[in-house]
């Protein structure tokens, strides 16, 4: 094929230039390749060798044209490889610090996800046992995305996740122990919806108007059957499931400690009150540095950790008793690996967290 570029004139066929890259390795792929002996080439790199000509001599576009003309098929990347091979979320020359530091729970995921899937596959028909098997799924799949921030040096965000799992396994455990109000957990999503279209026929009217009226009319009579049983007794209706505090559905299933300690400085994190920003400060031998402690850190890596895999086992081994599941091999390997994982680091994870506490009061009163 005869081409013109910068005013020279060439003539070349597409064997010359498949043979020509035989032994030549592909460079690192951009947004559009040429695929040549069933390797892929970046374009000006495949058409610079292939037909001796400098890369400065042409533009992208001129290989695209001529390679195409030649009867190559030249495409474009997705998206997602390039991100994949430009950007790599996170601090990979900090994963080693943390894993070299909790090896033990870092290994812990791995060795529940067979465990996991075991169980969740087998299926339930029971309303309490699907809602169970949903939250304690989602609790497990939550425990992998607390890893990822763990590994980073992010222990504030893991805590945040870590604050959802908890309240998602106390709610499983609590309703092993009360079946009786799985009702009130199901019918409270009709309260949900009825305050999202009060919000949009206040707030977003076009919003409203987009609401099929038959789905409307639905939301309204399921919301006018389960609302008396929300109401308390001023006749408000409540912001919660469950007429108890989550406090108190805590202390029942045994976690009470957990929520006085855990819980209370994670919703502190998560809401960013002052104790929240407290719990973030940079520590440094300086008393005239009062900044936050940004990734990758250590601070808060070892009870996001304790916490999200207390969170799992927790769930999992209280719905496969909800469920009468007979598996006892697994709720002794989920509890055997919680213990293996914590042996001492669990004590010394509560002992920290008494003088965080103090400490974060030293800064509340010198700031």
């Amino acid at each position: 094929m005869k081409f013109t570029l910068g005013g020279a004139e060439y003539d070349l066929a597409r064997e010359q230039v498949e043979a020509r890259l035989v032994n030549v390795e592909p460079e690192p792929l951009r947004q559009v390749f040429v695929l040549v002996n069933a390797r892929r080439f970046p374009v000006k790199q495949a058409l610079a060798i292939g037909a001796g000509i400098v890369r400065s001599g042409f533009t992208t576009q001129d290989a695209i044209r001529i390679l195409r003309k030649m009867g190559f098929t030249v495409s474009e990347l997705p998206v997602t490889f390039q991100l994949r091979t430009r950007v790599l979320p996170g601090f990979p020359d900090f994963w080693d610090t943390a894993v070299g530091k909790y090896p033990c729970a870092f290994a812990a995921m791995p060795e529940i996800v067979p465990l996991a899937n075991e169980i969740f596959a087998i299926p339930m028909s029971e309303p309490i046992h699907k809602i169970c098997r949903m939250l304690s799924k989602n609790i497990f799949t939550s425990c992998s995305a607390l890893h990822l921030l763990c590994v980073n040096g992010f222990g504030v965000d893991a805590m945040k996740i870590a604050r959802s799992m908890f309240e998602g396994a106390v709610s499983v455990a609590y309703l092993r122990e009360h079946p009786e109000e799985v009702d009130d957990y199901l019918d409270f999503n009709w309260i949900k919806k009825k305050r999202l279209l009060d919000y949009l026929e206040q707030h977003d009217r076009e919003g409203a108007q987009r609401v099929p009226p038959e789905m409307k009319q639905r939301f309204l009579d399921e919301y006018t059957r389960v609302v008396p049983r929300f109401r308390n007794t001023n006749g408000r209706v409540r912001g919660r499931w469950s007429k108890k505090p989550f406090s108190q559905l805590a202390a029942e299933v045994g976690v009470s400690k957990l929520y006085a300690t855990f819980y209370d400085v994670t919703s502190s994190m998560h809401h960013m009150d002052i104790a929240g920003v407290f719990s973030q400060v940079e520590k440094s031998e300086d008393p005239s540095v009062f900044d936050t402690d940004i990734a990758p850190s250590m601070e808060w890596v070892d009870q996001a950790l304790i916490a999200g895999h207390t969170a799992v086992v927790l769930s999992m081994t209280n719905y496969i008793s909800l469920a009468g599941i007979d598996r006892p091999d697994v709720v002794d390997k989920l509890q055997k690996g919680l213990e293996a994982a914590w042996p001492v680091e669990a004590a010394a994870v509560k002992a920290k967290a008494s003088a965080r506490a103090r400490e974060h009061d030293r800064w509340f009163h010198e700031v």
